[in-house]
Formats: structure tokens, sequence, C-alpha cells
């Protein structure tokens, strides 16, 4: 843990993303008895991932964390497979498979968001910097 710990310490600033994910995606605008409180009051003062290097950097993290435990436990993570009858390999060659195939989600997004500055662009809406 002494090698990831600055990057755990870096990625607990980003106090916002449980609550983000509840309010903007889980629970939309409502609390727990399903009162309406809009977003921008719920996520004022936290702190999300706003650009896309942020979000690439916590990814990077997260497989940075995962090599690292992985390598530096793989003798019980097999005994632990062997114990449990648990089919670790199988998530892993999902990861795998995933970050195959994550250039081609790529592309995908960025054709969306090629779509979605085009019809910005039809309808004539103008995006306005949030001070």
């Amino acid at each position: 843990m002494y090698c990831v710990s600055p990057i755990l310490k870096e990625i607990k600033l980003y106090d916002g993303i449980k609550v983000g994910r509840n309010k903007l995606f889980a629970h939309y605008n409502r609390d727990k008895n399903f009162n309406f409180i809009p977003w921008w009051k719920s996520l004022y003062g936290v702190t999300l991932p706003r650009t896309i290097e942020e979000l690439v950097f916590i990814n990077a993290v997260i497989g940075t964390i995962r090599a690292i435990i992985i390598s530096q436990y793989i003798n019980d993570l097999e005994e632990f497979k062997k114990i449990t009858n648990i089919d670790v390999d199988v998530y892993l060659k999902f990861v795998e498979s995933e970050e195959i195939n994550a250039k081609d989600k790529v592309s995908k997004l960025e054709n969306i968001m090629n779509e979605v500055s085009k019809r910005i662009t039809e309808k004539k809406i103008i995006i306005r910097k949030i001070m």
C-alpha cells in the first residue's frame, strides 16, 4: 500500500464522486424521501472530476492499483482461488477485453460528441462559460 498511498490520497480529494453518482444518475434530483433537490444544490462544495484529463487520471490510477495488487499478491490470489473456487481469472480476462475494446468505445464517443456539436451549431446554441 506504500506504493499507491500517494494515488489514494489524491483520489480521496474527489469527495463528490459517490455523491455525484447518486445525485445525477441513481436518484436524479431526489433525496431519500423523494423530495426534489436540484443537483446544483446537492453537488455544491463537492469535488468531482470535471475534465477528460481528470477522468483519464482516475481510470489510470484504478488500473495501476489493480496491477500492483495482482503483481504483489499473485501467489496469495492463486491460493485463494483454490480454497474458494472463485474464478478471478474471468474478471481479469473481462478487464483485459474491456481495455482492448476501450479504443473503439472512445472512437464511438468522439463520434457522438461530434454529432452533438453539429446539432448545437445547427440550432445556433451558444455555450457560455460558467463563471
